[in-house]
């Protein structure tokens, strides 16, 4: 396998490639990000007896899940590895890690991004194939289109066959491959619902999952074809790990990063920065060792302004005088 990492500051992208040197799954990390296999030294927040979970203080602005059959106590000192990373609506969960430490570092290890086989240079073309799969649709089969939408309880795959003039079938045949080449490279997991266009009969719909399998089967993360419902819709549960590719590419450390490379691109030098409340909550803890960086790299103390009226942030020059 090829892959190619483009570094930002404390951030990676990485584009992993198939032989043609395609990517065909990305994945974003980032210093300030909870991730996927990070191991933290805990301290237990609160007990939710009912749940038989925990909330956990790692360190970070924001605590984690911990739900476990151990008996814990307020206040206690665990290490934990993280197993979901942070998603929309849910904190990041992790599990008891087997090396229970005292005296260890806040975070004794990150979980770094598998990069098993030969690393090519980044090529601009692997952003433009980023951003497309930023996009809610996917067009294929002479202009046909898939429809990616999250809801609360699962991912909705839903097929647009009116700008093409293929047999229905031929959509669905090319669909299937789409869909599970998609699911990879946006990484989506949970509950996940197809809805295939047409009529199925019982053999078409074997034929589909085949296709989607073979495709779901390039990636390690293991699925599972839940059935068929009797709309004919086709139901995967995928095991979840790193968050979708739209969270990381549009959550609020993605923010921070592109307010990063903004600063940056500004020639001027003596900038006026207002950001929002929780922007600058996340600057001064999860981030602050990327906003050290990017003031060496801009040569100068950046000055920051808390402004209730930002949903993000806004550069400016000083005013002198």
């Amino acid at each position: 396998m090829f892959f190619a990492k483009n570094i930002f500051l404390d951030q990676t992208k990485v584009a992993f490639l198939d032989q043609n040197k395609q990517p065909f799954a990305f994945a974003v990390t980032r210093g300030g990000d909870i991730n996927f296999g990070d191991i933290y030294q805990a301290r237990v927040l609160k007990k939710m007896p009912k749940l038989k979970a925990y909330f956990l203080d790692i360190g970070r602005s924001e605590s984690v899940f911990l739900p476990t059959a151990h008996e814990l106590e307020e206040g206690q000192s665990i290490t934990v590895e993280i197993t979901s990373e942070a998603r929309p609506g849910k904190t990041a969960a992790c599990r008891l890690s087997p090396e229970q430490k005292e005296g260890l570092p806040g975070l004794l290890q990150k979980g770094l991004i598998e990069t098993i086989g030969t690393e090519i240079p980044w090529d601009d073309r692997y952003d433009e194939v980023f951003e497309q799969t930023l996009h809610p649709i996917a067009v294929f089969a002479d202009g046909a289109e898939v429809i990616f939408e999250r809801t609360m309880a699962f991912w909705s795959i839903d097929i647009d066959s009116a700008k093409s003039i293929l047999p229905l079938f031929q959509i669905n045949q090319e669909a299937a491959a789409v869909i599970g080449k998609e699911i990879i490279r946006r990484n989506l997991a949970g509950n996940i619902i197809i809805d295939f266009i047409g009529k199925k009969k019982r053999k078409e719909l074997t034929e589909l999952l085949d296709i989607l399998c073979s495709e779901l089967d390039k990636s390690t993360i293991p699925f599972q074809i839940m059935g068929i419902s009797p709309m004919g819709n086709v139901e995967i549960r995928r095991e979840r790990r790193r968050a979708a590719l739209t969270d990381t590419a549009k959550g609020l450390s993605a923010m921070a990063y592109q307010l990063f490379e903004n600063i940056l691109k500004t020639p001027s030098y003596q900038l006026q920065i207002d950001v929002s409340p929780q922007l600058y909550k996340h600057l001064q803890t999860d981030l602050k060792n990327a906003l050290s960086l990017t003031e060496a790299k801009k040569g100068e103390k950046l000055s920051l302004t808390v402004n209730t009226n930002e949903n993000a942030y806004q550069i400016k020059e000083k005013k002198h005088g």
